[in-house]
């Protein structure tokens, strides 16, 4: 199983050039993944906007969901006991 990437400090904005080979691969620079803790076997979600494609470590995307749904949360409210409490009541029925 990949190793998850260590947590680093919010880098400033730089800009490096890279290219796509013929099967489609990029290459993300070595100073992109030292700097960003990534290593060989790091998962990472692709992501579509307009014409634009950014790359995020899966422990990034699940960081921002998390904080969306807390957001959205009643303070008091625990999710995963809102779930357990539902699973009992009989949750889905088919």
């Amino acid at each position: 199983m990949a190793r998850k990437p260590k947590r680093v400090s919010e880098p400033a904005t730089l800009t490096y050039g890279t290219s796509l080979d013929r099967h489609g691969r990029i290459v993300l620079p070595a100073a992109v993944r030292r700097q960003l803790g990534l290593t060989p076997g790091v998962e990472l979600v692709v992501r579509v906007e307009g014409r634009e494609v950014r790359l995020a470590t899966t422990d990034v995307v699940i960081d921002a969901v998390q904080a969306a749904a807390r957001k959205r949360l009643p303070k008091g409210i625990s999710l995963v006991d809102t779930l357990i409490q539902w699973r009992r009541a009989g949750g889905w029925r088919e």
